[in-house]
């Protein structure tokens, strides 16, 4: 992904995608529980767009028994703050813009895909089912069932080691801030198609995907009622701190998944040096992440960024950074 630091989407300019063309038979991106459309970004969009370039327009989630209607209406607004959060810390994740559909109503994250840009030479990507499922012979890519870390840093070590590539990522240091990302938004859903390899054939270097698809997170399954509640509840809140869970578990055998902050705390126990990095990701302000949630509330769109949920995703994300320091 180029480095786009400085773009900014003000409140005067949510994308309509109502025009926008599909990218070609790949009308519906396949991976992931939310349908997205992935489609090219025409000419005479605002700059912070790429013209030509490939965008994913993700929807919230549909309701299994009725499609018509919306499980977490809220839940596109989990892309668009990850990726201002991480662009906070530092982190690489995909540019994620407000964006709705005017011929259906239907608001979206509008999310840059991270290859295929201008100038780039031509990246091929692999994911991490695909390794998964070549480490352990009988990997489930239907339910993910064997995703485990274990294998994960196993599998990174190797392709490190590769005397055919050279692997332009510290692994230990892209896995600690993965884990460490999803524990601080509270993602549950970095599963095995959630990751990926990106390979030039040209220079025969090996890069890991920026960390995308973050929408099933920073409580975007509350409902109003909920969020209301949790705010004036500060027990109510930690408790839903504490069952947040990574996709992975931490070892092949394990039945269970890793909660996601002592996930973090024993993937520092086991590569010590990342621990610094990791205390460095999470020196940001947080007065920085209260503004960019302040800036979102501004959004004339369907289902708004209501201050109420804006306010805790701001505490929960405040309290869960306090507790990584603490405890690593």
């Amino acid at each position: 992904m180029i480095d786009r630091d400085n773009i900014e989407q003000s409140h005067s300019d949510p994308i309509d995608v109502a025009d926008w063309e599909s990218y070609g038979e790949f009308d519906i991106y396949p991976e992931g529980a939310r349908e997205k459309n992935l489609i090219i970004c025409p000419e005479g969009q605002p700059d912070f767009l790429i013209s030509g370039h490939r965008y994913l327009f993700k929807l919230p989630m549909a309701q299994v028994e009725n499609p018509a209607l919306l499980r977490h209406p809220e839940q596109y607004w989990s892309e668009i703050i990850a990726f201002r959060l991480g662009r906070i810390m530092g982190l690489q994740v995909p540019p994620a813009f407000v964006s709705f559909n005017s011929t259906t109503g239907m608001p979206g994250a509008l999310i840059e895909w991270f290859t295929g840009y201008e100038g780039q030479p031509n990246i091929r990507t692999t994911a991490g089912g695909d390794h998964m499922a070549r480490h352990i012979p009988d990997f489930d890519r239907d339910t993910g069932a064997k995703h485990n870390l274990a294998t994960v840093m196993r599998f990174s070590k190797l392709l490190n080691r590769s005397p055919s590539w050279s692997l332009i990522d510290d692994y230990v240091d892209y896995w600690g801030n993965c884990l460490c990302f999803d524990a601080l938004i509270g993602n549950t859903d970095r599963h095995q198609e959630n990751w990926k390899v990106l390979w030039d054939d040209d220079s025969k270097e090996v890069r890991f995907s920026p960390y995308f698809d973050n929408g099933t997170s920073l409580g975007q399954e509350l409902c109003a009622v909920k969020v209301a509640r949790m705010l004036k509840d500060k027990n109510m809140m930690e408790a839903h701190i504490r069952r947040g869970k990574h996709h992975m578990r931490l070892t092949e055998e394990d039945d269970v998944r890793m909660k996601l902050i002592p996930g973090v705390v024993e993937f520092v126990k086991q590569y010590p040096p990342v621990r610094a990095s990791l205390l460095g990701k999470l020196s940001f302000s947080i007065d920085a992440l209260s503004e960019e949630l302040e800036k979102l509330t501004k959004f004339n769109v369907p289902y708004p960024l209501l201050p109420d949920r804006a306010e805790l995703i701001l505490k929960l994300t405040q309290e869960r950074k306090e507790q990584l320091i603490r405890l690593i």
